[in-house]
């Protein structure tokens, strides 16, 4: 079989979509990529981002892992490569500083890829940051504060508990769920996007297709339950608010989200729409914004230019131009 110069080995559509960006900046530099989502085709250098367990590492001659999520078996936090071990890789890319701290205070070398990390920012995050501009002189991306339901599991009707806790509020309300078909979750999502189509004219359902940063870019704030769409909202200074009582349904009995952000405001339900009422003040708003200017170890770097930071390297390693590995991590 035919040993690519480079392959990137996504696990599922959503990590294609993570790629993109990185792939397109690689293929700029003239090198003929392979996307190999069946896990069998030989590489030179191999990115890898499903979990563990699905990766074959052993595939390239140089396997690259990345995170496909920033909040990663976040239930196992600090021991993260507990779940996730990196010690059949040779390289690791991460996306902030406080993944590099988590990954510097583990102690199990054996687990860590043989030459190391770098930290080379979020890709998926380059084209919000390039959009972004210092000059709005309003917190509010609208006449009004709008915000986006993103929760990583749809459960016990609360994409309906959330709406009519919030729907008479002078606010508008988006809402992106994850396409994710396992454990009846897209059927939940379907029975509550029938119920809730078109009944309200301030709250609009996105496909939940939808990139999640095409989805943040409309909002000034994001309520969830444990997902890092509010990592990811986070970085790009949208207000993240975890509901601590709303149940994840990834256990039995259902148990509570385990959220470890530090930048996250953690609420419980019966106090959801006061909080977001107090946001609808502008000042309030910019107040939230700026605090979490508080967290810069959480702000990937190369803001916008990720991808490229990410190809710097990986065409360097296809190339062979870094004379050691352990000095470019």
């Amino acid at each position: 079989m035919k040993r690519h110069a480079f392959c990137a080995y996504p696990t599922d559509w959503i990590e294609e979509q993570s790629l993109a960006p990185i792939l397109n900046a690689i293929r700029s530099r003239g090198i003929d990529i392979a996307i190999d989502r069946g896990m069998s085709a030989p590489s030179k250098v191999g990115l890898f981002l499903g979990h563990h367990k699905k990766n074959r590492p052993e595939l390239a001659e140089y396997p690259v892992v990345m995170l496909h999520d920033l909040g990663q078996a976040h239930n196992v936090w600090p021991n993260f490569w507990d779940k996730e071990p990196w010690g059949d890789y040779s390289l690791g890319l991460l996306p902030n500083q406080a993944w590099k701290s988590m990954y510097d205070a583990y102690p199990h070398a054996d687990r860590k890829p043989k030459d190391g990390v770098a930290v080379v920012g979020w890709p998926k995050a380059d084209e919000s940051f390039q959009k972004m501009t210092a000059t709005n002189s309003s917190p509010m991306k609208g006449p009004r504060l709008r915000v986006l339901y993103a929760p990583s599991w749809e459960f016990d009707n609360q994409q309906d508990k959330f709406l009519r806790a919030l729907v008479d509020l002078p606010i508008d309300i988006f809402i992106k769920q994850q396409h994710w078909e396992g454990m009846g979750h897209l059927q939940r999502v379907q029975e509550q996007a029938q119920k809730h189509q078109g009944k309200w004219a301030n709250v609009t359902l996105l496909d939940p297709k939808t990139k999640i940063f095409d989805a943040i870019s409309l909002v000034d704030c994001i309520v969830s339950d444990e997902s890092s769409t509010m990592a990811e909202g986070f970085m790009v200074g949208c207000v993240p608010i975890a509901v601590m009582d709303w149940k994840v349904p990834d256990t039995n009995p259902p148990r509570a989200p385990s959220v470890p952000f530090p930048f996250v405001q953690k609420v419980l339900m019966a106090d959801l729409a006061l909080t977001i009422a107090g946001l609808t003040d502008p000042q309030t708003l910019q107040a939230s914004q700026v605090s979490l200017k508080s967290f810069q170890d959480h702000v990937p770097p190369y803001q916008g230019i990720a991808a490229k930071a990410f190809a710097d390297i990986l065409a360097g390693l296809v190339n062979q131009t870094h004379v050691s590995l352990a000095q470019a991590a």
